[in-house]
């Protein structure tokens, strides 16, 4: 059987009635939508990929026939068959197109940190992308390049210095997928290093949005925390007030 056709009929063997509908407005997904858990989709990709051990140029072909079906549990299915191989620079412009078509965090948070992230620890001269990324017009190709990063820096590795040199770029971007995002990642870096993120809130607090300092910090002690918010009180007092700042 067809790859694609083999992967439908799993899946559909595991919808869940009344998901469907659920799910596609909780995401405001334009996709179709079978109402397969998450778990179901990721037990089916990676049974699909232990018996016929797709090569990287495979499994990507596979993932942009599965994306070119409309359905929302066949693309992500398509990514987890991709988190099975290991790609390579070669991938990035597919990867690239599936966050340009994914308009979704539920797709670009996968492929983001779990396929461009690993990808770039394995290949590390191809990080000027995310340099590119973070300029880009399209806020899920930005928030790409700020989650990129985020399984090494989670795990006290990673390029700091260049993610924060991408945050403060988005400081005060409009998307409110882009601030948040800048407040997770620092949040998680927060557990591990938190003096690298206290540091760094001490230089961009006052500049960043609202959304993203509070993420930020929500994980630090609550002392550091009200020491870095009368900081950030000050600093944007002195500038002229919160309304010359993001505030969201």
């Amino acid at each position: 059987m067809d790859a694609v056709a083999s992967l439908d009929a799993a899946l559909r063997l595991r919808v869940v009635p009344g998901r469907a509908e659920q799910e596609r407005r909780y995401l405001k997904s334009d996709r179709v939508h079978l109402g397969v858990p998450v778990p179901a989709v990721r037990a089916v990709a990676k049974a699909w990929a232990r018996d016929h051990r797709p090569t990287p140029e495979v499994a990507l072909a596979l993932a942009v026939r599965l994306w070119s079906t409309g359905v929302y549990e066949h693309a992500s299915a398509g990514l987890e068959v991709l988190r099975t191989v290991k790609l390579d620079p070669v991938a990035l412009p597919v990867l690239e197109d599936l966050l340009r078509r994914a308009h979704t965090w539920a797709l670009v948070d996968v492929i983001a940190p779990e396929l461009v992230g690993p990808l770039l620890v394995r290949h590390p001269e191809a990080r000027p992308v995310l340099d590119r990324w973070v300029g880009d017009p399209d806020p899920w190709v930005r928030r790409a390049a700020l989650l990129a990063d985020l399984l090494e820096l989670r795990r006290g590795r990673g390029d700091w210095e260049g993610w924060t040199r991408r945050a403060d770029r988005l400081s005060s971007d409009p998307s409110f997928w882009i601030r948040k995002a800048i407040g997770w990642v620092a949040r998680d870096v927060s557990k591990v290093s938190p003096a690298k993120v206290v540091a760094w809130l001490e230089r961009a607090g006052g500049g960043l949005a609202g959304l993203s300092f509070r993420e930020a910090t929500r994980a630090l002690p609550e002392a550091e925390r009200r020491r870095l918010e009368r900081a950030r009180e000050v600093e944007r007092a002195a500038a002229g007030g919160a309304g010359s700042r993001p505030v969201g």
